[in-house]
């Protein structure tokens, strides 16, 4: 069976605290839609809980029809292996808006 892959790194060095006002000049929108929106993210800094990064992108790929198979590292990045069969029927899921901020710093090859 041939199979298609993606492959994520995940950078497990300590991160810096999430700032809304940052993420706000990025998006071009308002720090107060950001603190709205987000406020779950913000509040319990989830951008620097690297177990539950995983868990997210795991459930990311996992609901676009990707299998999680192998895990790996290289230097400080926590390397997650995916792969689906090629010509695999795979639902077409919008990503969400708390999905597509967890994966906004993949390349697009790399999104499920």
């Amino acid at each position: 069976m041939a199979y298609e892959y993606r492959v994520v790194g995940i950078n497990v060095n300590p991160a810096p605290t999430p700032d809304p006002a940052k993420a706000s000049e990025q998006l071009k929108v308002s720090k107060e839609f950001i603190e709205k929106e987000f406020a779950q993210h913000y509040e319990n800094n989830e951008a620097t809980n690297t177990p539950l990064q995983i868990q997210k992108l795991l459930n990311i790929y996992g609901k676009r029809g990707w299998k999680h198979y192998l895990e790996g590292n290289i230097g400080n990045q926590a390397l997650i292996y995916f792969r689906r069969p090629i010509g695999q029927e795979v639902p077409c899921l919008e990503l969400t808006a708390e999905e597509l901020a967890t994966t906004q710093m993949l390349s697009i090859n790399q999104r499920p």
